[in-house]
């Protein structure tokens, strides 16, 4: 049980650290985009610009298979707790003997 509060601890305070790191993109306008765009055409190049929005894709494509085998291991974990938790059959009353 110790396990499962601290990871929702831990998935609680990482959701909303980030959620509050970005909080300041809400406030960016069409015309900043604009300008931001134009500044990492100059900079960078479009191929250059391409590329690294490949990549961007990729990682985030990579991140929710992370997250999705996460999930899996936590439910599986939660799973092998609640059988430990109901012990096995014969302990229980009535010797596991259907009826």
């Amino acid at each position: 049980m110790k396990f499962n509060l601290a990871l929702d601890v831990l998935i609680c305070t990482l959701y909303y650290g980030i959620n509050l790191m970005f909080d300041f993109i809400k406030n960016i306008g069409p015309t900043e985009v604009i300008i931001i765009g134009v500044i990492l055409i100059v900079f960078f190049g479009s191929r250059k610009i391409a590329e690294l929005g490949k990549s961007g894709g990729e990682a985030v494509k990579e991140i929710k298979k992370i997250k999705r085998e996460f999930k899996g291991a936590v439910e599986e974990v939660k799973k092998d707790d609640d059988k430990e938790a109901s012990g096995p059959e014969s302990l229980r009353p009535g010797g596991g003997v259907s009826k």
